[in-house]
């Protein structure tokens, strides 16, 4: 059987094993010509191909799967469905584990939801596996704030800011918390950057109002 991708499997079998996985490749090749819609297939394609140590055909498999449930993901997040999102990101991991931007995605769903230790968790494994999506940080460091746990909301957001300079987010998370510490100068100076690199922050301008009416 050839799939309509056109990868064949050349591969000599060396045993009793190779055999299984073969037949492995084979039921799963039959079951993606009568559904090549089911992202899960493909993602078990991709690794019963690494298992036989057929890294290519591995590859545009888990390329396909992973583009697959992208896209399924997005479309739940798009049309407010989390909870069918959350359940696609979930699949995809399952196939790719160490895919960041799934955690990440994950991360913002739990947050929209309250569950702030899960979104946390969520977020860190991502940096853990990409570091330098400085989104990630701001997201994981808003909800430090949310939670009142400062000094981790202050770091996240300085690990925005030196993987984007622009972050004009971490610049005004900064401000806020500067401001509710009465540290005036250190809020003031990050709501005025906040300001420079984007010019229509109401609440960066109202925010400095305050403080001047302090002064």
């Amino acid at each position: 059987f050839q799939a309509e991708d056109g990868i064949r499997d050349r591969s000599p079998s060396r045993g009793l094993g190779d055999v299984y996985k073969r037949q492995s490749i084979s039921a799963y090749r039959q079951a993606l010509h009568k559904d090549t819609l089911d992202y899960v297939i493909w993602g078990r394609l991709a690794q019963a191909y690494s298992s036989q140590g057929n890294l290519s055909a591995a590859d545009i498999y888990l390329k396909k799967s992973v583009a697959g449930f992208m896209n399924v993901g997005q479309r739940a997040l798009d049309s407010g469905n989390d909870s069918l999102a959350l359940k696609y990101y979930q699949d995809l991991l399952e196939i790719d584990p160490s895919n960041s931007m799934a955690h990440c995605f994950i991360g913002d769903i739990y947050s929209r939801s309250g569950e702030d230790e899960s979104a946390i968790g969520s977020y860190l494994r991502a940096t853990k596996l990409d570091s330098f999506n400085y989104n990630t940080w701001v997201n994981l460091a808003d909800v430090y704030t949310k939670r009142g746990e400062t000094v981790g909301a202050i770091e996240a957001y300085n690990k925005a800011i030196s993987l984007n300079i622009n972050s004009y987010r971490s610049y005004m998370g900064l401000g806020s918390i500067y401001l509710e510490q009465k540290e005036f100068p250190l809020a003031q100076s990050n709501f005025k950057t906040a300001l420079l690199i984007k010019p229509d922050l109401g609440n960066a301008l109202s925010a400095l109002e305050y403080i001047t009416s302090l002064q």
